[in-house]
C-alpha cells in the first residue's frame, strides 16, 4: 500500500529544489509575440489591476457582508475564538466559514477592513491560473489559454464580485483546483502529493459554501470513475477513503459546533431541508395526487391519467428548472434588449410561466447579487456546439468531451438540488460554473476556420466587461447615482458613503449615533437587532473592536440563549426593534437615529 504524502515528503521536495524549479518555470513563461495577443493580455492585466484598486479603496458593503460575512469576523476577533456566540442572525454561526477565516487573518494583521475584499480578488487570480492550466491540459495553445483566462475574468458576475467579500469566487477557485487535478488524472495517475492536494481542495471547498457540493461531487465522481478504470477498484477505494478523511477532517470542527448548537451540520435540519429543491417536486406530486380526481381506486378511469401526469411532472420538472436557471442570465445593460428577451420567455409559459421574466424585472444588471451573464451564456452554447461538431474530426478537441460532460453536469445539478438555484438571487451560485467552463474556450476555437476569430472573441469579451467594471452598482469607477450606480465614484466618494450605499438614509444618523456613544464614555455596547439589520455597519462606525468598544448581542434566538454572556452588563444599547419604548431595563433612551434607538444608563446620560 502506498504511503500518504506527509511532511517528510514536502521537506524532500524542498531539498530537491522542486519549489525553485517551479519558480524558474513560472519566470520562464513568455508573453505571446503577436501584437494582438499582447494586446489581449494587456487588456486582461488592466482589468485585473482596476479591480484590485476598487477592492482596496472600497469598504465591504454587500448586504450579506454587512449581515454576516464581516459581522462574524468581528465577533471572532473580539472573542478570540471561532466558537459560537449569541447572534441576531443565524447565518453568522452555521454557514461554512473558510472565506471569512481568510478574511479574519487579513483583518487582524492589517488592523482594519482595508484588505478584506482581496480574498475574492486573489481567488479570481488563482482561478485564472487554474483555468489556463486546464485549457492546456485540454490541448489549447497559448492563444487558447489566454482566451480561456479572458473568458473567466470577464464573466459579469465575477467582475462585480471580485471587489467584495462575497464567497462565490472562492468557491470557484477551489472548484478549479479540483477540476485541474481531476483533468490531470484523465491522462496519468496522480501522485500521493497530488491526491493530498485534491482532498484538501475538496475539503476547503466544502468549508467555504454549501453550494460547493454541487460542483465538487460531479468532478470528484468523474475522478473516481476514471481512476477505477486505470487503477482498479481497490486503489480507487483507498483513494476515495483518503479523500473522505481529508474532507471530513477539515470540516469536522465546524460540523461539531453546528450539531451541538442546532442539531445538524449546516444548521437546523428543517432549514437545511428547505434549501433543497427536491421537496418542491415532491410537493407537486402530492398536490397532483390530491387533485380533482380525488382518491380513486387503481382500476378507476382517472387513476391512469394521474399516474401519467405524475410521470410527466417528474420528467418535465428538471428541464423546467434548468431552463429557468439559464434564463436568469438574461439581464443586460440594455433595457430595450431586456424587454425583447423577457417577451421571448413569456412566449414559452410551459417552462417560464412569466415567473422568471417578472423576477428579472426586479434584477439590477450592475449588482453582484442579480447580474446576468448573457454573452458568456451564449459562448457556452456556441462552444458546446463547436466541440461536439469538431470532436468528430479532431482528436485534440475530442479529448475535451469528458471535461465538457463533467462541468455541464454541475449546471444541471445546481437548480435540481438548490431551491434558489433557478430563481432570484440564485444567479450568483452559477459563477463557479462559468469559471469551470472557461477552459473549453481554448479547444473550441481550435477548428482551423476559427483560429483567426480567437483574438476577436477575446477582445469582445473584454469590451463586454467594461459596463460591469465601470458602473458597479455599489462600488463604481464612474458614479451615476441613482442608477445604474447607488453612489459616486469610489475615487471621489468618502468611505462612509460607499459603506452606506445600500441604505444611504441612515448614513448621517448612524454617524451621529457614533459621536454620541464616543462622547458618553461608555465602552460596553449591547446590540438588540433584528436579523435583517446590517450589523457590521455599527462595528464600522465605532471602529470596533480595536478602538476599545465591545459590542455584544443581548437579544437572540431561544436556541442561542445559552450562549449569551451573562456577565456582560452594557452601559448603552443600540436597538433597532424597540418600537416606541423609551426605557430598556435600567437604560433610558438617548435618541432615535433613523430607527436605531440608543439607550444609555442614567449616569451616562447625566455625564453627557
Amino acid at each position: 500500500m502506498e504511503k500518504p504524502f506527509g511532511l517528510q515528503d514536502l521537506q524532500h521536495q524542498i531539498r530537491r529544489g522542486t519549489l525553485s524549479i517551479g519558480w524558474r518555470t513560472l519566470a520562464a513563461v513568455r508573453v505571446p509575440e503577436g501584437r494582438w495577443d499582447r494586446g489581449l493580455l494587456g487588456g486582461l492585466a488592466a482589468l485585473l489591476l482596476a479591480l484590485l484598486v476598487v477592492a482596496w479603496i472600497s469598504p465591504p458593503n454587500n448586504v450579506d457582508s454587512l449581515l454576516y460575512h464581516m459581522s462574524r469576523v468581528m465577533h471572532w476577533i473580539q472573542n478570540g475564538s471561532l466558537r459560537h456566540y449569541a447572534a441576531s442572525y443565524h447565518h453568522q454561526l452555521f454557514m461554512p466559514p473558510w472565506a471569512e477565516m481568510a478574511i479574519l487573518h487579513l483583518r487582524v494583521l492589517w488592523g482594519s477592513d482595508k484588505p478584506v475584499n482581496l480574498i475574492q480578488w486573489f481567488s479570481m487570480i488563482g482561478s485564472l491560473i487554474g483555468v489556463s492550466a486546464i485549457a492546456k491540459l485540454l490541448g489549447a495553445d497559448r492563444r487558447g489559454q489566454s482566451v480561456a483566462a479572458v473568458f473567466a475574468a470577464t464573466v459579469p458576475m465575477g467582475v462585480l464580485q471580485a471587489t467584495s467579500t462575497q464567497n462565490d469566487f472562492v468557491v470557484a477557485f477551489w472548484a478549479v483546483c479540483v477540476a485541474y487535478l481531476v483533468t490531470l488524472s484523465f491522462s496519468r495517475p496522480l501522485s500521493r502529493g497530488e491526491l493530498t492536494l485534491l482532498g484538501v481542495s475538496l475539503g476547503l471547498g466544502v468549508l467555504t459554501k454549501v453550494t460547493f457540493f454541487v460542483y465538487g461531487a460531479p468532478i470528484a465522481g468523474a475522478f473516481l470513475v476514471a481512476n477505477s478504470r486505470g487503477q482498479g477498484l481497490r486503489r480507487t477505494a483507498l483513494a476515495a477513503t483518503g479523500l473522505a478523511v481529508l474532507v471530513g477532517g477539515l470540516n469536522l470542527p465546524t460540523w461539531v459546533r453546528n450539531v451541538t448548537t442546532y442539531g445538524g451540520p449546516y444548521g437546523p435540519v428543517d432549514w437545511s431541508a428547505g434549501m433543497l429543491a427536491t421537496p418542491v417536486l415532491l410537493e407537486g406530486l402530492r398536490e397532483l395526487g390530491s387533485s380533482s380526481t380525488g382518491s380513486l381506486p387503481p382500476d378507476s378511469p382517472g387513476a391512469p391519467s394521474r399516474v401519467l401526469r405524475a410521470v410527466g411532472l417528474a420528467l418535465i420538472w428538471p428541464l423546467t428548472r434548468i431552463g429557468q436557471a439559464a434564463a436568469l442570465n438574461l439581464v443586460t445593460p440594455s433595457s430595450l434588449l431586456n424587454r425583447w428577451l423577457w417577451a421571448v420567455l413569456d412566449a414559452v409559459p410551459a417552462v417560464f410561466d412569466q415567473v422568471v421574466s417578472h423576477s428579472l424585472e426586479q434584477a439590477a444588471w450592475s449588482h453582484e447579487d442579480s447580474a446576468g451573464n448573457p454573452f458568456h451564456l451564449l459562448l457556452v452554447i456556441v462552444s458546446t456546439v463547436l466541440i461536439l461538431v469538431g470532436g468528430r474530426k479532431q482528436r485534440g478537441i475530442r479529448a475535451s468531451l469528458p471535461y465538457l460532460v463533467m462541468v455541464g453536469l454541475t449546471f444541471v445539478l445546481l437548480p435540481m438540488v438548490i431551491q434558489r438555484g433557478s430563481s432570484g438571487f440564485g444567479i450568483r451560485y452559477q459563477l463557479p460554473f462559468f469559471i469551470l467552463w472557461a477552459p473549453l474556450m481554448g479547444p473550441a476555437f481550435r477548428l482551423p476556420r476559427l483560429t483567426t476569430w480567437t483574438i476577436a472573441a477575446g477582445l469582445i469579451m473584454l469590451i463586454s466587461a467594461l459596463p460591469y467594471l465601470l458602473f458597479n452598482n455599489t462600488r463604481p469607477i464612474i458614479g451615476r447615482p441613482p442608477w445604474p450606480t447607488r453612489v459616486r465614484s469610489v475615487f471621489v466618494a468618502p468611505a462612509d458613503e460607499i459603506m452606506f450605499a445600500i441604505n444611504p438614509d441612515k448614513r448621517d444618523s448612524y454617524r451621529y449615533l457614533a459621536d454620541v456613544v464616543r462622547n458618553s464614555g461608555c465602552r460596553e455596547i449591547g446590540l438588540r437587532l433584528d436579523s435583517s439589520h446590517l450589523e457590521y455597519q455599527f462595528w464600522w462606525i465605532l471602529d470596533a473592536p480595536q478602538s476599545g468598544y465591545r459590542l455584544e448581542t443581548i437579544y437572540t434566538y431561544p436556541i442561542l440563549e445559552d450562549l449569551l454572556d451573562r456577565e456582560f452588563t452594557p452601559c448603552a444599547v443600540i436597538c433597532t426593534i424597540c418600537g416606541e419604548r423609551i426605557q430598556l431595563g435600567d437604560l433610558i433612551m438617548k435618541s432615535d437615529f433613523a430607527g436605531a434607538r440608543l439607550f444609555v444608563s442614567p449616569a451616562e446620560e447625566a455625564d453627557s
